[in-house]
């Protein structure tokens, strides 16, 4: 049954909204990352994901914890060699989980997720099928979760652009990165705040020999 608000007595006492990473990251619904291609998206996806796993403060915003699940459609070398320079300047992880293998997105609603989980991180998706938003629905119906759904601005692409309008039209929130002059900006919406800076910062990862990496670090 459908509970009706009276505008006077209840739509000014709602609580706000809760933040997993406050005045960032919703802790409920979607939040939409896009940004051109190598701009530092996935980069700055897990850089996110991993402060929620792990509790730790997000370059100056508090974090509150909670279980993650990344899926990615990069390979698992490249997250794993991300993983452990993100480990190496921060400590550990937490609970972050990862698939072995690749899963279709709309296998998604099919997946069994661990019980703690409450943000779960798709990077990136190409397209927005019925299927797949049909399947992100059931995932966060199923596991009461918020995620982060990664996607390229591509501007040629008719199909990039429909997809990015459909998830925007399910998102609560957004993230836009950009470049500028080698720094990433950052430009969170709906709020209206200053863009936040950041810059990829290259590190050995001691996993290795010449096993190379990035961070995100805060200009200084």
């Amino acid at each position: 049954m459908t509970t009706l608000l009276n505008f006077d007595e209840d739509l000014f006492t709602i609580e706000p909204a809760e933040w997993r990473i406050n005045n960032v990251l919703p802790a409920e619904g979607i939040t939409l990352l896009t940004g051109d291609i190598s701009s530092g998206k996935s980069f700055l996806a897990l850089d996110l994901a991993a402060s929620v796993a792990s509790g730790s403060d997000w370059h100056g915003n508090k974090v509150k914890q909670a279980g993650v699940v990344y899926l990615t459609s990069d390979s698992h070398h490249h997250l794993g060699r991300r993983m452990a320079a993100w480990k190496q300047a921060h400590g550990d992880i937490g609970a972050f989980y990862a698939t072995k293998d690749q899963v279709l997105p709309e296998a998604y609603a099919d997946l069994d997720l661990p019980p703690d989980t409450r943000l779960v991180v798709l990077d990136q998706l190409f397209a927005a099928t019925p299927e797949v938003v049909a399947a992100i629905a059931a995932l966060r119906k199923r596991y009461n979760c918020a995620v982060l759904i990664v996607h390229a601005d591509v501007a040629w692409d008719k199909e990039c652009i429909a997809a990015v309008e459909t998830f925007s039209a399910m998102s609560a929130a957004r993230i836009r990165v950009s470049d500028d002059n080698g720094m990433m900006d950052l430009v969170l919406e709906p709020r209206e705040t200053a863009p936040h800076k950041l810059r990829l910062q290259r590190v050995v990862v001691d996993i290795g020999e010449d096993t190379t990496s990035c961070i995100l670090k805060r200009p200084t």
